[in-house]
C-alpha cells in the first residue's frame, strides 16, 4: 500500500515538473511573441518613414525639374527688357519721324 502511494506520488511529481517545463517554455513564446511584436510595430514605423521619404524624393525630383525653368526665365528676364527699350526707341524714332515731316 505504502509502495502504491509513493509511485503514485513519484507520477505526481513527474506531472507537476512536466506542467512546469510546460509553463517555462510558454513563457518563453510568449516573450518571443513579445518581441517579434516589437520588432512588427518597428518595421511599421520603418514604413511610414519610407514613404516619407518617397515623397520627399519626389518633391526634390519636382524642383530639380523647375530649376531649369526658373534659370531659363532668368536668362529670358534680360531679352525682355532689351525688347522693351527697343520698343520705346522704335516710339522716339517714329515721333522724330513726325516731326522731320512737319
Amino acid at each position: 500500500m505504502h509502495s502504491d502511494t509513493l509511485n503514485q506520488t513519484r507520477m505526481h511529481s513527474d506531472t507537476l515538473n512536466a506542467l512546469s517545463r510546460t509553463q517555462i517554455y510558454t513563457e518563453m513564446h510568449s516573450d518571443t511573441l513579445s518581441h517579434t511584436k516589437m520588432h512588427s510595430d518597428t518595421l511599421s514605423h520603418t514604413e511610414i518613414h519610407s514613404d516619407a521619404l518617397s515623397r520627399t524624393h519626389m518633391h526634390s525630383d519636382a524642383l530639380s525639374h523647375t530649376q531649369p525653368h526658373s534659370d531659363a526665365l532668368s536668362h529670358t528676364h534680360p531679352h525682355s527688357d532689351a525688347l522693351n527699350a527697343l520698343n520705346h526707341t522704335q516710339m522716339h524714332s517714329d515721333a522724330l519721324s513726325h516731326t522731320h515731316i512737319h
